[in-house]
């Protein structure tokens, strides 16, 4: 084995080594996007195929894991079998995450299209539905925003006159400012959620209590960054990996490895 092995050696080595780590940390990171997209899922915002996605994370991240460690044997018992393994496994990586880079780019339009859809739906239901009451506020909340495109405008039009509190940007300074009341009144509505008469203060004075940002916007960009910025470590993981595959198979055909 020439000194050139030996180096193509350490550096197959080293990447295989990274790529084990990578294979962990995604995991890692699929599973916390499970666990967040999961918080912000209810009837007003449907966030299952993010989550499908991150599960999705999780699967690939758990075959990058083992074709690191196939990449890692290899090297360490110098099997020309296993690096054919790894440079085969890695170029299945390699393509799946260029579905995911595709995918990732394309589903952010069409998840931004469905939020719009549901949020539109779910304003008139609002005082209405239990579930949609308390989905709406945990939106508002989580992303600091309010309404669905006209921010607290969209309230007053649906709800007759009022803004729900989950629009304030502090519920001590909402108190003070304004006589909350239950959004809706009636005994056997068992919502808890409350609302404030926009009546009660001028333009200037709403907008400075309200969040500035509406919901349709705000979380959208989310998405679309969320999206965008899956996709481009796709791409980068995916070109870097090809430097892997093409050195594996280079160590490969080196006559001192083993079949």
């Amino acid at each position: 084995m020439g000194f050139f092995d030996s180096i193509l050696a350490l550096i197959l080595f080293i990447f295989t080594f990274t790529l084990f780590i990578l294979g962990l940390v995604l995991i890692v990171v699929g599973g916390y996007g499970c666990y967040e997209f999961y918080q912000y899922n209810s009837d007003v915002v449907d966030t299952g195929d993010i989550a499908g996605a991150s599960i999705f994370v999780i699967i690939l991240g758990i075959i990058i894991f083992m074709v690191g460690c196939s990449g890692c044997l290899g090297a360490l018992r110098k099997s020309s079998f296993l690096l054919h393994l790894y440079a085969g496994l890695l170029t299945l990586v390699i393509i799946a995450e260029i579905v995911v880079a595709i995918v990732a780019f394309s589903m952010s339009g069409d998840l931004t299209s469905l939020i719009n859809t549901s949020l539109n739906q779910t304003l008139d239901e609002y005082s209405t539905d239990v579930a949609i009451q308390v989905g709406w506020d945990q939106v508002q909340k989580n992303f600091k925003c309010c309404g669905v495109k006209d921010n607290y405008r969209d309230w007053t039009t649906f709800l007759k006159g009022l803004i729900p509190e989950s629009c304030c940007k502090s519920y001590d300074t909402c108190a003070k400012e304004t006589t909350l009341i239950l959004c809706n009144p009636d005994k056997n509505f068992k919502g808890t959620s409350k609302c404030f008469k926009a009546s009660q203060l001028t333009v200037n004075q709403i907008k400075n209590l309200v969040f500035s940002k509406d919901c349709y916007s705000t979380v959208s960009d989310s998405i679309k960054s969320a999206g965008h910025l899956v996709a481009a470590i796709a791409l980068i993981f995916g070109l870097v990996e090809i430097v892997g595959v093409l050195v594996a198979l280079m160590l490969a055909r080196d006559q001192s490895y083993v079949v």
